[in-house]
C-alpha cells in the first residue's frame, strides 16, 4: 500500500476559551451532523474519540460529556481525562426506563449527580437534566418575581395553597391575584463549559434496546396492536426455574433501527456544540438487498443489518478504524483511520468498507501512526479537525476573492423597526371600478414580554435575560405625504382593508372610498429594488 504523508498533531497550546460563535468556532465547528467511528474491537475507536475530547479542550477550553454503554468499558487514556475534569462519563444502562433514558441522552441530558465519577455510575432514578428546558416564573400583583419552578403544576399547587409570598413586597400570590407567568428557556450550569458529546457506543445502545424489548416480551408488557396480538412481536418466552427469558422478533429489530435514526436526529440538534458529536460502532455486513443496490458492504453495526447501507447517510464524517501493516514490504502494524470507501486487499471477496469525510477532495485517504512514533499522533482526531479547519479557512479565503460583494453570514434578524417590503401592487381603474385585490396581507405587529395567565401556556418563549423569541418589532407609521393619483395606470400599494372596501363599494355600485395617504412611489430611475437592510456578520480573519 502506498505510503502517505501524515500531518502531525500541533503542539498543545494553553486552553483558550472561545465561544462557538467566534471566528475560531466558525472555522472548525461543522457540528451539523453526528460523526461515526466504526471498526472491530481493538482498533482504537474509543481512544480516537478521546483525542477529540483533547482537541475540544485544547482549542476551545470546552469539556466533553461521554456516554459509555459498551460492556468493555474504557481504558487509561479516558480515565486520565476524567480525573483531570476534561471529560465526564455516564453509564446509562442501569437507569430506569431504557427507551426514555436513550431519548433523553440523545437530546444531551446528563445526570444531576454521579455516585462514582470514575466509573460513570449514577443511581437508577437520578434526574437526567436537559441542556435546555422550560422553567416558570410567577409574578405577584405588583409585578415582582415570586419564584422559579421546574413544573407549572407544582407552581399552581403552591399558589392555590397560598404558599407563595412575594420576597420583595410580601404579598401572598395566589391563582386569583397573580399578574402572570413567564415561561423561560434556561440552561443548567453543568452545561456551561460543555462543547462535545461522545456516545460509546451506538452498537451497545442498540443491544440494550433489544434486551429491554426481550424483557418486556417475557413479562408480557409489550403494547398490543390494532389487529390484536403484540405490536412488537409475540411474547414468546423461555421459562427456566424462577427465570423467564424473552425473545426478539423482526418487528422489534425494525423498531430499534427506526429509533436509532431518531436518536441521531436528536443528537445533531443538541445546542452549544463546538465539534460534531461522536458515536462509535462495531462492524456489520449489509444484507446486500435493495437498500444497497444489491451490493454487499461493511458499515456501522446497529440492530439487524437491514439498515447498514443507510448508515452512511445518517452520519456526517464516517471513519473506519483498522490495524494494518504499514506497507506491503513493512509488516509492522499501525493504527489507521480511513476517510473514504476502501477495500481490504487481503479480502478475497473484495467487499468495500464505507467511509467518508466532509472536507475537500484534498483530504488524504487515511491518517495513521508511523512506526516508531508515539501512539495517537497521526491516528488522531486532532489531526483530522486541524486539517478540516485549515481547509475551511482556505476555502473561505478563495470564496471572499470570488464573491467580494457577498452579504456575509445572515445573523437571523433584521434591523429593529424595519417595515415589511411590498411584494405585490394593485392598479386602481378610473370611476371606482377595480379588479381583484392582490395587495399583501398586513403584518401583525406587537411585542413585549410573555405574559401567561395562571395555568395557561404560550408558544412564545423568552430566553433568560433576553427578549421574547418570535416577537416582531412593530412597524413604524408611514411617512406623511400627499395621496397619489388613482387614475388609470397609477400604481399604489393599498392596505388590504382599504382594498377590500374599494371592491365592496364597486360591487354595490357606490363611490369608492378615498385612497389613504401613502408615501411616494420609488423613482423609476432607480436601478436597485428597495430592500430592507440586513445586519451583517463580519467574516473571520483568514
Amino acid at each position: 500500500m502506498t505510503e502517505q504523508t501524515t500531518p502531525t498533531a500541533p503542539t498543545t497550546p494553553a486552553p483558550e476559551r472561545r465561544d462557538s460563535t467566534s471566528d475560531l468556532g466558525r472555522a472548525a465547528n461543522q457540528a451539523n451532523a453526528v460523526m461515526g467511528i466504526y471498526g472491530i474491537s481493538g482498533t482504537g475507536k474509543s481512544n480516537l474519540a478521546d483525542t477529540a475530547a483533547e482537541y475540544c479542550y485544547e482549542t476551545y477550553g470546552k469539556l466533553t460529556l461521554c456516554y459509555v454503554a459498551d460492556l468493555g468499558g474504557f481504558g487509561t487514556k479516558r480515565l486520565t481525562l476524567i480525573r483531570h475534569g476534561i471529560m465526564r462519563v455516564y453509564d446509562p444502562r442501569n437507569h430506569v426506563n431504557p427507551f426514555e433514558t436513550m431519548e433523553l441522552i440523545a437530546q444531551g441530558a446528563f445526570p444531576l449527580t454521579l455516585t462514582d465519577p470514575e466509573r460513570g455510575y449514577a443511581e437508577p432514578d437520578v434526574p437526567l437534566i436537559l441542556p435546555r428546558r422550560f422553567v416558570y416564573e410567577m409574578r405577584c400583583p405588583s409585578g415582582h418575581a415570586v419564584g422559579r419552578f421546574e413544573s407549572q403544576a407544582v407552581m399552581n399547587a403552591k399558589a392555590a395553597a397560598g404558599l407563595l409570598p412575594c420576597p420583595t413586597c410580601g404579598l401572598v400570590t395566589t391563582l386569583a391575584n397573580a399578574q402572570g407567568v413567564d415561561r423561560v428557556v434556561v440552561r443548567h450550569r453543568m452545561f456551561k463549559d460543555v462543547g462535545l458529546r461522545i456516545y460509546d457506543s451506538g452498537t451497545a445502545l442498540n443491544e440494550w434496546a433489544m434486551s429491554d424489548l426481550q424483557d418486556q416480551s417475557a413479562r408480557g408488557t409489550l403494547p398490543s396492536g390494532s389487529g390484536g396480538g403484540s405490536l412488537l412481536g409475540a411474547a414468546d418466552a423461555l421459562v427456566s426455574g424462577q427465570f423467564k427469558f424473552g425473545s426478539s422478533s423482526v418487528s422489534q429489530y425494525g423498531f430499534v433501527q427506526n429509533r436509532t435514526y431518531g436518536w441521531l436526529s436528536h443528537i445533531k440538534k443538541i445546542p452549544d456544540q463546538v465539534l460534531p458529536a461522536i458515536m462509535t460502532f462495531h462492524v456489520e455486513q449489509s444484507k446486500g438487498d435493495e437498500s444497497t443496490g444489491g451490493d454487499m458492504l461493511y458499515g456501522p453495526k446497529i440492530a439487524g443489518n437491514a439498515r447498514t447501507g443507510a448508515m452512511g447517510g445518517w452520519l456526517g464524517n464516517l471513519i473506519h478504524t483498522t490495524i494494518e501493516p504499514f506497507a506491503p514490504d513493512d509488516p509492522r502494524l499501525v493504527y489507521r483511520m480511513w476517510l473514504r470507501n476502501h477495500i481490504d486487499p487481503r479480502d478475497p471477496r473484495k467487499i468495500p468498507y464505507i467511509a467518508k469525510q466532509r472536507g475537500l477532495p484534498t483530504m488524504p485517504d487515511y491518517l495513521e501512526d508511523k512506526p516508531g512514533e508515539p501512539a495517537w499522533t497521526g491516528f488522531s482526531l486532532k489531526v483530522f479537525f486541524t486539517l478540516m479547519r485549515e481547509q475551511l479557512a482556505a476555502a473561505e479565503k478563495a470564496a471572499a476573492e470570488q464573491y467580494p460583494q457577498a452579504p456575509g453570514m445572515w445573523a437571523g434578524d433584521v434591523v429593529a423597526g424595519d417595515a415589511d417590503e411590498a411584494v405585490s401592487q394593485q392598479t386602481l381603474g378610473g370611476g371606482g371600478g377595480v379588479g381583484a385585490s392582490s395587495a399583501p396581507r398586513a403584518a401583525t405587529g406587537g411585542g413585549g414580554g410573555v405574559s401567561l395567565p395562571v395555568g395557561a401556556s404560550s408558544g412564545r418563549v423568552r430566553r433568560a435575560g433576553g427578549p421574547v423569541a418570535g416577537s416582531p418589532a412593530p412597524a413604524p407609521p408611514p411617512a406623511p405625504g400627499p395621496a397619489p393619483s388613482t387614475g388609470v395606470g397609477a400604481v399604489v400599494a393599498a392596505p388590504p382593508a382599504v382594498a377590500v372596501a374599494v371592491v365592496a363599494a364597486a360591487a354595490a355600485g357606490l363611490a369608492a372610498p378615498p385612497a389613504p395617504a401613502l408615501p411616494p412611489a420609488p423613482s423609476a430611475q432607480s436601478s436597485q429594488p428597495s430592500r430592507s437592510p440586513l445586519r451583517r456578520v463580519a467574516r473571520p480573519p483568514v
